[in-house]
């Protein structure tokens, strides 16, 4: 018996359709992004927010906008947003509020995609990070309705469309409190026209909004680059903090207080390490300027120990921050040194890897990512060839498209490959939105020494990031006070996870 079904059966003693169980057991991160309009405008303004947001996401787009007589308007497919913009376009119409998303997960099929909402509910939903107690809200949902339920954000959506004798404010102060784990929602109440933006007690995911520059209304989204084409003024994009209920109506902006139980703050710091875009500020922290200073920290460690490679390559796009930070080092090394002019500006980084941009980003895609690599990239081997090589990047995960690289640059001449991590080793599984489980056969660096997992992909050798200096580097740079979870590199989680009550996630 599936766990979903064994948790239905323990709640009601009676034999059920199995809940949607993820195809390969993944969980994920999404970009949510949405509009409320003072005079109805066109629900197209999601396509620019969503395609800045495509990096979080790159399996499917949906959009759902409200009608001025309160029907709806939806598109939800498979693809890039780029690959949706005419059926987006189809679908559109002036609205009063818009929601989107940008999908990262294989649970479920179309249905299952989000934003959640259809002819018939009070509400839409779209949710960016991973609820950890999904099954504890089975009883707050209507009994026929328990057996089509697809994933964590579906039960929820489902538990605040309930009881519709109370407000949908009503039910996020009745529900919210309860809820577990990472989330940062937009939700579209059809009875009021109201739009209500909440992130949890522990902030993991970052959620932001701001009145639109043409004064007709507000924006939200999960980072600050999707705000570009709508608001210059980057002062006036306002970070939801963590614990934060924010209504958006015809009255303007107001706060709803939730009675969440008393937490400390937990912020996704592989947020900053590689799922924002390097143009966000997420955090109150300039992304690409923090993965700038972790290179900068990784060349600090070589040059103390004597360490000095031939050229630097970044792999791109993104570790090209760390390689600029972990290159400035050097070259300020070599100069202080004495090195020549033509010896220190070899310590430019070295575009030896080509990007085809057309490739999907490989960390995010649900399978075949090893096949992906030799499509993604392309060596330059006159300026490999018999160099010693240090190839960068903001994490080494699986290892897949590391070892395909190595190989690659081995293969077109480099006599030696070195590999530099801009985030320390991922040893435990995410249980808050991000796409991996701690097995042993999906995160590399579980249960191996530098030494072993340098044998593995093929490198001479392999350096991370220690974790106290990434943390200390991330509270510098945001001048706050607040933790950040660092779970997937210490196995220490913030929020408790009870096996039983998870749910395949289809965010």
């Amino acid at each position: 018996m599936a766990l979903a079904e064994m948790n239905i059966a323990a709640y009601h003693g009676v034999s059920h359709e199995p809940l949607t169980e993820p195809e390969d057991g993944v969980r994920h991160n999404c970009g949510v992004a949405a509009f409320y309009f003072n005079t109805p405008d066109s629900l197209s303004n999601l396509i620019p927010a969503l395609t800045s947001l495509n990096h979080r996401g790159q399996e499917g787009v949906g959009v759902v906008g409200l009608l001025p007589d309160r029907t709806m308007t939806i598109h939800r497919d498979e693809g890039l947003v780029k690959d949706n913009v005419r059926q987006i376009v189809r679908a559109d119409a002036d609205v009063h509020i818009a929601l989107g998303h940008d999908r990262y997960s294989t649970s479920g099929g179309v249905d299952a995609w989000q934003p959640f909402g259809e002819e018939g509910e009070r509400i839409v939903t779209a949710h960016n990070g991973n609820i950890t107690n999904p099954l504890s809200f089975l009883n707050d949902i209507p009994l026929e309705e328990r057996t089509i339920l697809s994933s964590d954000t579906h039960v929820l959506h489902k538990a605040l469309n309930a009881q519709p004798e109370e407000s949908v404010e009503e039910r996020i102060q009745k529900i919210l409190p309860r809820v577990e784990g990472a989330y940062s929602l937009t939700i579209a109440d059809r009875d009021t026209n109201s739009l209500y933006l909440i992130r949890d007690p522990s902030g993991f995911r970052p959620l932001h909004y701001a009145p639109l520059d043409n004064g007709n209304g507000y924006m939200a989204a999960s980072e600050s680059v999707a705000f570009i084409p709508f608001v210059r003024d980057a002062t006036k994009v306002i970070e939801i903090l963590p614990g934060q209920c924010i209504r958006i109506d015809a009255d303007g902006v107001s706060e709803i207080p939730i009675d969440f139980p008393e937490t400390k703050s937990a912020q996704c710091i592989f947020e900053l390490v590689y799922l924002g875009g390097a143009a966000s500020e997420i955090f109150n922290t300039n992304v690409h300027a923090f993965r700038r200073a972790c290179g900068e920290n990784l060349a600090e460690v070589d040059i103390e120990h004597g360490f000095i490679p031939d050229i630097i390559v970044p792999i791109r796009d993104s570790g090209a921050a760390a390689t600029e930070g972990y290159s400035m080092k050097f070259i300020e090394h070599l100069a202080r040194a004495g090195y020549s002019p033509e010896e220190i500006g070899a310590r430019i980084p070295r575009e030896a890897l080509l990007r085809n941009n057309s490739v999907q980003r490989t960390f995010i895609l649900p399978k075949g990512r090893g096949s992906a690599v030799t499509e993604k990239f392309t060596i330059i081997p006159d300026v490999v060839r018999g160099k010693k090589v240090v190839l960068i990047d903001d994490s080494v995960v699986r290892g897949n498209t590391m070892t395909h690289l190595i190989q690659m640059l081995l293969d077109e001449g480099a006599s030696e490959v070195h590999v530099r991590s801009a985030s320390p080793p991922v040893r435990h599984g995410c249980y808050y939105g991000v796409d991996f489980s701690g097995s042993d056969q999906e995160l590399i660096a579980v249960g191996k020494t530098e030494q072993q997992i340098a044998e593995i992909i093929g490198a001479h050798s392999i350096a991370y990031i220690n974790l106290q200096d990434m943390v200390g580097i991330a509270k510098t740079m945001s001048g706050r006070e607040n933790d950040f979870c660092t779970a997937c590199f210490d196995g220490n989680y913030p929020v408790a996870v009870d096996p039983d009550l998870l749910l395949g996630k289809a965010c």
